[in-house]
């Protein structure tokens, strides 16, 4: 499993990249984020909260929510879903 500083650090990175890019039109249009998602995807982050031996990162609850502090300010709507 990946340090949580590199994954926040990777969380950020697709919030500044993609998450904030479309954050405006997921509100505006009350649609899910699907690029972020695709995103958080890509970066095997679905699966943080799935234990190691079921092929997940094995996150806490808390390491969970520190990822969704992480989100929030690109997109509060993403941060809330995921």
């Amino acid at each position: 499993m990946p340090e949580l500083s590199a994954l926040l650090a990777t969380v950020r990175a697709i919030g500044k990249t993609v998450v904030a890019e479309h954050a405006h039109a997921v509100d505006r249009d009350a649609r899910f984020p699907h690029e972020a998602f695709a995103a958080l995807k890509e970066a095997k982050l679905l699966s943080a909260y799935v234990p190691e031996q079921l092929g997940g990162m094995g996150l806490d609850v808390v390491e969970i929510t520190r990822i969704c502090e992480a989100l929030a300010p690109f997109c509060a709507s993403t941060a809330m879903i995921y």
